[in-house]
């Protein structure tokens, strides 16, 4: 078995990390987290086809027509179901834009079996309760080390796990993912 002096390494790993962490807070600080509709509000639809078409070709229609959807696929043996999700604040127009829009592109009859509006109120308590629980999260994680293993440990533990996720967000604002209740 191969021994690995992992201090001797430190310099090297501790500068990498603290690049890749410095950029990340310059990105998320300047480009910002792109945030779904779960955060910032919007249309949710459940829709039904008669048949089956595939998923990038009903996703390309819609993302060529209308700005940042998301498209989800919910099919089943019986039927070709979608569920999108789209910025916007007039629930009514925008099921019935979406609706002739797929019935033309696609010549068929879809049904939207479902329609909700998600306000971005909602969404702001979404993000505050969700920063809250990290927090909770993270203090009792530092606890349960300091008592399972020593004290020492658990606030090291814990910068490891806030380097972990601040690294993470700078991934998801350099490739504009988007940052959902699912991501």
């Amino acid at each position: 078995m191969k021994r690995v002096n992992f201090i001797k390494l430190f310099p090297t790993t501790g500068l990498i990390s603290f690049l890749l962490l410095s950029l990340s807070l310059i990105l998320v600080s300047t480009k910002g987290l792109y945030y779904g509709l779960d955060f910032v509000g919007g249309a949710e639809l459940h829709l039904k086809f008669q048949e089956f078409h595939p998923l990038n070709d009903v996703r390309s229609f819609l993302e060529n027509t209308y700005e940042e959807v998301f498209v989800q696929e919910l099919t089943s043996k019986e039927s070709f179901q979608l569920l999108i999700k789209l910025p916007t604040d007039n629930l009514e127009n925008l099921t019935q834009n979406v609706q002739e829009s797929l019935n033309i592109q696609f010549n068929e009859n879809v049904s939207i079996e479902k329609s909700d509006l998600v306000g971005p109120k909602a969404g702001k308590d979404l993000k505050t309760t969700g920063i809250k629980a990290i927090f909770l999260a993270l203090i009792f994680i530092m606890l349960y080390i300091a008592l399972r293993f020593d004290f020492v440990h658990g606030p090291a533990v814990v910068l490891a796990l806030l380097h972990d996720i601040l690294l993470l967000f700078g991934f998801f604002a350099l490739l504009h993912f988007a940052f959902t209740l699912q991501s």
